[in-house]
Order: structure tokens, then C-alpha cells, then sequence
């Protein structure tokens, strides 16, 4: 389990995570919601290590963040961010190994290389392999960096947790690739000891397979819980400024904005 516990981070005076505590279960779909400037951005970084809280503490299973040696950690925590940009013309192969350097010294191993293949199997770009990263589409890309930060957690030791931190990962991807990804994710947190934490801005996706949600606004917690606890007509109106009803269909939630 990770854990927030009355986190927050300041810039000056500005408070832009204020007094947050959430749990994000193995196994679970998390998703955090809120509109431009509530946190998001800023919790996913706070939990990578990107950022350190001003107060409060973050826990991976029992181990506070903050006492976790960064190369440790790197083995069982993945991070996709917003902006990942490359300069150089590096074959697809190339960049999704980059997702293994944690795990080795100079030279990749088997498992490495299995690691990296079957990671691109499982996204649909092991065909891309030998391709020049810069000549694909921004939704290539994408789906190229899903690869990436899977390969580095593809493999763990018995028991051991893992942790993907998404930041809008569906940027670029069209409403195809963007059902496929979260759906190959809900397949992953079936079969592996995974903890997932991700930002996403569509909210009738994080209604249709969240586990669990968090929603902010102005740097506070609103509400955390299921969808359909979450997304209250008046939770929606105060956050979102906008009327919506979430109703349920054959077992799948949906929100209508009027």
C-alpha cells in the first residue's frame, strides 16, 4: 500500500498540496481527478521524489519515501511524467531499456533484454523496435514510454511491491489506444503485485475503471473513495462548476453533464 499522510508543499506562501492524506491500495485502479491547478501533477511528483513534501509523510508499504536509497527505489517505482522529450535518434529498443538502467551496471542481462521485449509485447510496439524514435507519431511515442516505465518494473523479487505513478498518460492517444491502455492496466493489476496511481483529466474514464478516486481542488481533498461515492452531483458542481448525474448502466458508471 502507499500511503500520503497530511502531506503538503509550499512554494512561498503558496500552498499547492494542502493537508492531503490518501491510501492507494495493490491491486487497485487509483486515479486523481481535479481541475487545472488542484495538485495533481503536484502529488504525483511529491510521491515519485521528484518533490519533497514541506510536511507530512509518504509511505511505500511501511518504509517512509524519504528513507528509501533513490537507486532502491527506482527498482520498484516507475514514473511516467507529462513532458518526456528526446533529442537524440535512438531506436525504440534503446529508449525502452532506458526503463532498465536501475538494474544494471554496463550491460543489460537476459532478463533485461526479456524484460524490455515482453514489456513491448504487452504495448503492442515490439514491431517498432528498430525504428528511429523521432519518426513516430506523438501517439507512437506514447505507447513506446508505456513500454518504458513497465520495463523498468516488469521484474521483482517474490512479494515485493511495485509502483506506476501516470501522469496523463493518455495524452496523444487517440479514443482507441486510450481504452486499449487502460484496459491492458486493469489486466496488469491482475496478474501482478502492482500499485498504480495515475492522473487523468476524462472523467467519465476514471468513472468507468477507477478502483478508487481522488479528488482535489485548490490543493485540498475534496472526497476519495469508489466513483459513484466520488462523483456527486454536488461534488462535481463545487469542483468542476458544472451540473452532472452519474448514473449506472449493465454494471458500468457514467457521468451526463447537463
Amino acid at each position: 500500500m502507499l500511503t500520503l499522510d497530511n502531506v503538503s508543499f509550499s512554494i512561498g506562501d503558496k500552498k499547492l498540496v494542502d493537508n492531503v492524506s490518501a491510501s492507494f491500495q495493490a491491486g487497485k485502479l487509483n486515479l486523481i481527478v481535479g481541475p487545472n491547478g488542484a495538485g495533481k501533477s503536484t502529488i504525483i511528483k511529491l510521491i515519485s521524489g521528484q518533490l519533497r513534501p514541506t510536511s507530512g509523510s509518504i509511505n511505500f508499504g511501511l518504509e517512509n519515501s524519504s528513507t528509501i536509497p533513490i537507486h532502491q527505489l527506482a527498482k520498484g517505482r516507475a514514473v511516467l511524467s507529462q513532458q518526456i522529450d528526446l533529442a537524440f535518434p535512438l531506436k525504440v529498443w534503446e529508449v525502452v531499456m532506458m526503463g532498465r538502467y536501475p538494474h544494471f551496471v554496463t550491460q543489460p542481462s537476459a532478463t533485461d533484454e526479456k524484460a524490455c521485449q515482453e514489456a513491448m509485447q504487452f504495448f503492442d510496439v515490439w514491431e517498432m523496435a528498430k525504428r528511429n524514435y523521432l519518426t513516430l507519431s506523438g501517439g507512437e511515442k506514447q505507447r513506446v514510454q508505456f513500454a518504458r516505465v513497465l520495463a523498468q518494473i516488469w521484474t521483482s523479487e517474490e512479494g515485493v511491491a511495485r509502483y506506476l505513478l501516470l501522469d496523463e498518460p493518455l495524452t496523444f492517444l487517440d479514443i482507441h489506444y486510450q481504452l486499449q491502455f487502460l484496459k491492458k492496466l486493469k489486466t496488469l493489476l491482475m496478474q501482478r503485485n502492482l500499485t498504480v496511481v495515475g492522473v487523468l483529466h476524462d472523467l467519465n474514464l476514471v468513472a468507468k475503471y477507477a478502483d478508487h478516486v481522488l479528488m482535489l481542488h485548490g490543493g485540498k481533498l475534496i472526497e476519495q473513495g469508489s466513483p459513484e461515492s466520488v462523483f456527486t452531483t454536488e461534488n462535481i458542481y463545487n469542483v468542476f462548476q458544472i451540473q452532472a448525474r452519474l448514473l449506472e448502466q449493465n454494471q458500468t458508471f457514467h457521468l451526463f453533464f447537463d
